[in-house]
């Protein structure tokens, strides 16, 4: 079968029309995959696989964590080396404590990312090419404002006012370049930073973009239309600049800015290819569900 989304976006851009033999071929295609059992677990298939392919693409968490995927039956569990070990100076012939470093072990836990995508099943069986990438791109953007959202919770959780209160400043107007600095320059003398970057809402990005030593990035026209108004959007002092977009739900507030280093943890993946689809006569629409895996640990 033909790339799907790619005529679909051509189809949409005015650059193809439903006379063309790539679009005939695709809707084609689907409808002789809708006829069978068989084909609708494969058109299932190539919903899930797609999604899957984006959301790794896209997920927030590689741009600010240390990220891995992993195979469905992986329990990763990881270790830190802490410093135990000490010298001492003593009188000759004299007692010498025992000492040794020792490492702390890190479990990463997973939870199911799931999502169960609708479409009517005439626009299958007549083979809109448009309406069944619709359908994925959809689910793809639902996925990626769940893993916005629950970024966000993971790094709230632990960095705030209550629990790192040395890590927290309350900034009453406006976000200035004082005190974005002094934060970039307490992360960095941490001693377990690596790359740094700075996550926030994208208005708060705009004020950051008009600081001296922002840099934007450099990205072809396709790149700035993916990306939006969500992801790496460029750099100040040699740090990443991440926006997280919310979704309707509004869990993500406006007026905040986390710097932290890669350090921090890892976030991973689980390919699980947990996927089914069903038909509802009731309504005539046909539903597909795919689940994800999804985990954090933090580190420091």
């Amino acid at each position: 079968m033909k790339n799907i989304i790619e005529i679909a976006e051509k189809f949409k851009a005015h650059e193809i029309d439903a006379e063309n033999v790539d679009y005939a071929e695709c809707s084609e295609a689907i409808k002789n995959l809708w006829k069978t059992t068989d084909g609708r677990m494969e058109l299932a298939q190539l919903v899930y696989e797609t999604i899957q392919t984006r959301m790794i693409r896209t997920d927030i968490s590689q741009y600010i964590f240390q990220y891995k995927t992993y195979g469905l039956t992986d329990k990763p569990v990881f270790k830190e080396r802490k410093k135990g070990l000490r010298a001492y100076w003593l009188a000759p012939n004299s007692f010498t404590p025992k000492s040794q470093n020792y490492d702390s072990q890190f479990t990463m836990s997973f939870d199911t990312l799931s999502i169960a995508p609708t479409c009517y099943q005439d626009d299958l069986s007549f083979g809109k090419v448009e309406s069944f990438a619709q359908l994925i791109a959809d689910a793809a953007e639902a996925i990626q404002d769940a893993i916005d959202i629950r970024t966000y919770a993971v790094l709230s959780q632990t960095f705030n006012e209550t629990v790192q209160p040395n890590q927290y400043t309350a900034v009453s107007t406006a976000l200035t370049e004082t005190v974005l600095q002094d934060s970039i320059k307490q992360v960095r003398k941490s001693g377990s930073a690596g790359k740094i970057s700075i996550i926030c809402r994208y208005g708060v990005a705009m004020t950051i973009a008009g600081f001296t030593g922002y840099k934007e990035l450099q990205l072809s026209d396709a790149a700035k239309d993916e990306l939006r108004t969500r992801g790496v959007i460029g750099s100040y002092l040699g740090c990443a600049v991440i926006v997280l977009e919310d979704d309707s739900r509004g869990q993500i507030p406006d007026n905040y800015v986390f710097v932290v280093a890669e350090k921090i943890g890892y976030a991973g993946t689980k390919t699980t290819n947990k996927v089914a689809a069903e038909t509802n006569s009731k309504d005539w629409s046909w539903t597909i569900k795919a689940d994800y895996e999804k985990g954090w640990v933090i580190l420091h």
